[in-house]
């Protein structure tokens, strides 16, 4: 959450933007109301790092920004940063969010701590890591977390007796955090045409995979979730596809196959999912083919860059 004021010589108003987007309060005469203004200032100016909008897992201390979280065996653990600024952070104000973190343990392993704000009526990406261990040519899960937080909580809201002017506008989230293997670069990083296509190779066996063994369909095939694997990794690692957050599992009832425009990475979709921007109705539903066409679009995009 990021809290912002608007102060005149007479009112304030505070801006609280977050997951759900912008909500404001009604304007305050600071002279009639001098102890709410009082509030809102000790409120931004809180020592409390939950009270200001921050995660409290997440902290400096001995100079060194930490996360605490949990570990493959629901124990908890404490992550050093390895860069303090996020690795990927998404550039958005309403939506998830995503936020990933490099960090390491004490005997030095590297993994990578994602958050996101998921929405409530969305299966868990750890539902789905889960149902991938061992696959390879698939990214893997060493720890996660679901609920930490409600955007609903943040804010107070009861939404059992939300009006049903405020359920227009409001949709509650709620903040995971899962702990992934770090692999390396993205695709776009290959140093040489040889480890281009056997990552290519081994992510695309890697689909295969997740759609045979896991019955997973992934759904946001592009650039940025397509990574070389591990140094000195060989087949079927040379390459891994990691971001489960769009996944479906197959098994879910045919309406919810349905193509979606806004599901998936604009430059790597399918011909049919943009064209349910005009008419999902002449779409058919999603499928492996649409995901095998955004390979090829991956493909395409290497090929004019470089």
């Amino acid at each position: 959450l990021v809290n912002c004021f608007i102060v005149t010589e007479r009112h304030v108003r505070v801006y609280v933007f977050g997951r759900d987007g912008l909500h404001y309060s009604v304007k305050v005469n600071i002279h009639e109301n001098p102890e709410v203004f009082v509030r809102f200032m000790l409120g931004a100016l809180s020592l409390e790092a939950d009270v200001v909008g921050f995660d409290p897992t997440i902290y400096y201390s001995d100079g060194k920004r930490h996360v605490r979280t949990v570990d493959s065996d629901g124990l908890e653990v404490v992550y050093t940063m390895v860069h303090v600024r996020p690795v990927f952070y998404r550039r958005t104000i309403r939506g998830r969010g995503t936020t990933c973190w490099m960090v390491q343990n004490d005997e030095g392993d590297i993994f990578i701590v994602k958050d996101g704000w998921k929405a409530l009526d969305r299966v868990h990406e750890s539902t789905f890591l889960k149902l991938a261990e061992n696959t390879d040519g698939v990214g893997q899960m060493r720890g996660f977390q679901n609920r930490l937080a409600l955007l609903s909580q943040l804010r107070l809201i009861n939404v059992a007796d939300m009006s049903a002017e405020m359920a227009k506008v409001f949709r509650d989230r709620e903040l995971c955090r899962v702990i992934l293997d770090y692999y390396g670069r993205s695709l776009e990083g290959f140093k040489s045409r040889g480890e281009l296509l056997g990552a290519y190779h081994d992510a695309l066996c890697g689909y295969r995979n997740l759609y045979n063994v896991a019955e997973i369909l992934h759904r946001d095939i592009s650039i940025n979730n397509v990574l070389i694997g591990k140094p000195g990794a060989a087949s079927p690692n040379r390459g891994v596809l990691i971001d489960l957050d769009m996944a479906i599992e197959l098994e879910r009832t045919k309406s919810l196959h349905k193509v979606d425009f806004k599901t998936g990475t604009r430059a790597f979709q399918s011909i049919n999912i943009l064209r349910s921007y005009r008419s999902k109705n002449n779409s058919k539903p999603h499928s492996y083919m649409d995901d095998l066409e955004s390979f090829f679009y991956v493909l395409f995009w290497i090929c004019c860059g470089y």
